[in-house]
């Protein structure tokens, strides 16, 4: 369960903080930017699921009660994966991972 936000920040506590999917998009999912930053992570995070990938960290704006962030942040877990199955998307940062960025 994902605690409430800092009332003077508008952050979540400092910690790690374990969610389901629901759980994120009932939190973080509401408002015609954040659905569709959603849809973006979805389909990120299956393909990173599809290579094997277990666990992913959201920070940034977007886990904070910020009402139009402008994207998600998201820290993967390399073990486990299987390279030749990951979307070579996911491993482009050139250009401020501009390709990243368009496709999720």
């Amino acid at each position: 369960m994902l605690p409430g936000f800092d009332k003077r920040t508008g952050y979540l506590p400092p910690g790690v903080h374990h969610a389901s999917w629901g759980e994120v998009v009932l939190r973080f999912g509401l408002g015609e930017t954040r659905a569709r930053l959603m849809a973006g992570l979805l389909a990120a995070l299956q393909a990173l699921a599809a290579a094997g990938c277990r666990s992913v960290r959201l920070g940034g704006s977007f886990v904070t009660a910020k009402e139009e962030p402008g994207d998600f942040d998201a820290a993967w877990e390399p073990a486990g994966v299987n390279k030749a199955l990951l979307d070579p998307v996911l491993q482009d940062l050139s250009n401020r991972r501009a390709a990243m960025k368009a496709k999720y």
